[in-house]
């Protein structure tokens, strides 16, 4: 009886946890994902390499589905775990198996971090309402483990620093860098703040523990490895030149700019990196300020918060107007933003544990309404309140609160109503497609790259610079008439490609295009897919040759397909 009422906690945590992950082990045929840098980029992705035979091919194999042939080097490395999933298991479960995972990874991580090292086995139900709280921020869900495994990280290498030996913390070691997605656009600049951490720690305790750097210079090895394919096209095959290294036309801000969007993605927080500390975390913050009178404790929070405001200051460094002689010294490198960020969702919530930690130890009665603040927070995160970021975007991947609360709102989507697989197939039919390169317009490419079409566009990390060349002269002279360049530019190197705005406008019942058609067959396109006829088929060479009712009653309702002649 007793081992279950010190149990209760994990138990009723866990339970709520498996709610919250039902519609993904339940029914993931109708439960409803986010589309934003997930249903229309990320998944396509894995889904046709795993489909195109090329997971272990050479750097220098022809991908030939996206952009009439790019280098199998831009595609996702067969040593990160979703590629994995994808070679085993079908697109839709391969998605649910990795959040369900990402989420459990983040709860059980923190869980263990807390229990051992902050709360070190006194409230439990602190401990584990806490750990929940973390582990249901809405994590971007290809990021995979870069920040839900953090917890899991530093929680084995302090216990490699206390001499806690456990197969766990080199299990964890070992496992880590390969479920991390990205060592460039994130794990890399966690490993850099957990090794000045290490230093910190050392230098406190007056200990060296060569265990511990040793587990993270295999963290970090192992991190860039898992990525080879990345820095072998980027800095061993010269002759590759990545569309990153054409410049953008950007507004930059002023000081007073920058410091204001500095001081609000602390707050709020970005869409990739979501902390959800607003309000719940911050006003928890305060409150401590007042209950806690410890200089110690004064000093923690002033620390922790000036680092998270680091945090932010270093990642929107490339939108200061005076920082641009950085990047301009930066070169080819001048793309790279510096995601410092992807500590700050960990950063909050250690920083919500500390403080009810304070609070707690300074008066034992405030715990029934620690627990309820914990409680709020937990809440906001099941219904999505406060959810947008410092940007005021609202990219959150929540399947429970889109499943079964908000069916209808836009931005989360089914497979099968977002990808319209029967849809495809009927065009596939009607024109006996045999993999020749189309191009969309008015709904993104990913859709029509999911149903095994190979596109001339998509919206990808790295491809080379000569395709999203070849993409504007298609495009400019319609563009040249309504768009400056700076538009074109903006239009080609986003997924904005796919379905401007002046092309999908409601208000239009046709288009009228101007495309330049030395240009399409530039590409090798065949095919124009798009989801209002074409009133001047014949002055740009193409011919209708189908056209395809949605029987799903989705969006697109109507697909127009035009044969390039």
């Amino acid at each position: 009886m007793k081992n279950q009422a010190k149990n209760l906690p994990f138990i009723i945590s866990l339970s709520l946890l498996f709610i919250y992950l039902s519609p993904y082990l339940l029914f993931p045929q109708h439960a409803h994902f986010l589309i934003h840098d997930n249903l229309d980029s990320n998944i396509v992705w894995f889904k046709m390499l795993a489909e195109s035979g090329l997971t272990f091919s050479s750097n220098h194999a022809i991908f030939p589905n996206v952009y009439d042939g790019i280098p199998r080097g831009c595609m996702p490395s067969e040593l990160d775990m979703y590629s994995l999933f994808n070679l085993v298991f079908s697109p839709l479960a391969a998605y649910c198996v990795l959040i369900v995972l990402q989420h459990l990874v983040a709860f059980f991580g923190l869980r263990l971090l807390l229990k051992d090292y902050l709360f070190k086995g006194e409230y439990p139900y602190l401990t584990c309402l806490t750990a929940l709280a973390y582990a249901l921020i809405p994590f971007w869900p290809m990021g995979q483990f870069s920040v839900a495994g953090q917890a899991f990280v530093i929680w084995a290498l302090l216990n490699l620093f206390h001499d806690r030996k456990t197969i766990f913390n080199w299990l964890i070691i070992l496992l880590y860098p390969f479920c991390g997605s990205d060592f460039v656009f994130s794990v890399s600049f966690f490993l850099i703040c957990v090794l000045g951490g290490i230093f910190l720690l050392f230098y406190n305790s007056k200990k060296w523990k060569m265990s511990v750097l040793l587990a993270w210079g295999i963290i970090f090895a192992l991190s860039a490895l898992s990525q080879y394919r990345l820095f072998l096209l980027q800095f061993a095959d010269h002759s590759f030149v990545s569309q990153r290294t054409v410049p953008m036309a950007e507004d930059f801000l002023n000081w007073k700019g920058y410091l204001k969007i500095t001081f609000l993605l602390l707050f709020k927080g970005q869409y990739h990196f979501y902390s959800c500390q607003f309000p719940i975390l911050v006003g928890t913050l305060l409150l401590s300020l007042f209950i806690v009178r410890s200089k110690k404790y004064y000093f923690t929070v002033a620390a922790i918060l000036l680092f998270a405001l680091c945090l932010c200051a270093i990642d929107n460094l490339h939108t200061w107007d005076h920082a641009q002689f950085i990047f301009r010294m930066m070169g080819g490198l001048s793309s790279l933003q510096f995601r410092f960020i992807n500590l700050l969702p960990l950063t909050w919530i250690l920083l919500f544990a500390v403080s009810i930690y304070f609070m707690v130890q300074t008066n034992k009665k405030l715990y029934p309404v620690l627990i309820g603040l914990t409680g709020i927070q937990i809440i906001f995160l099941f219904f999505s309140i406060s959810a947008g970021d410092f940007m005021e975007s609202a990219f959150n991947e929540n399947a429970f609160y889109y499943t079964y609360i908000q069916p209808n709102d836009h931005s989360h989507k089914t497979f099968d109503a977002y990808y319209n697989p029967g849809m495809f197939s009927n065009i596939s039919k009607d024109i006996n497609y045999k993999e020749e390169t189309v191009l969309c317009i008015g709904f993104p490419s990913e859709i029509a790259q999911y149903n095994k079409f190979h596109t001339a566009a998509a919206y990808m990390g790295l491809y080379p610079a000569e395709k999203k060349q070849l993409l504007v002269n298609i495009f400019t002279p319609d563009l040249k008439n309504t768009m400056t360049p700076a538009h074109i530019q903006q239009l080609v190197s986003s997924r904005r490609f796919q379905y401007c705005d002046s092309y999908n406008n409601n208000s239009f019942n046709s288009l009228t295009l101007h495309l330049d058609t030395i240009a399409l067959r530039k590409l090798d396109i065949k095919y124009i897919l798009t989801i209002k006829p074409i009133d001047n088929p014949t002055y740009i060479h193409l011919q209708k040759a189908d056209s395809v009712i949605n029987s799903a009653n989705q969006i697109p309702q109507r697909i127009f397909v035009y044969r390039v002649i």
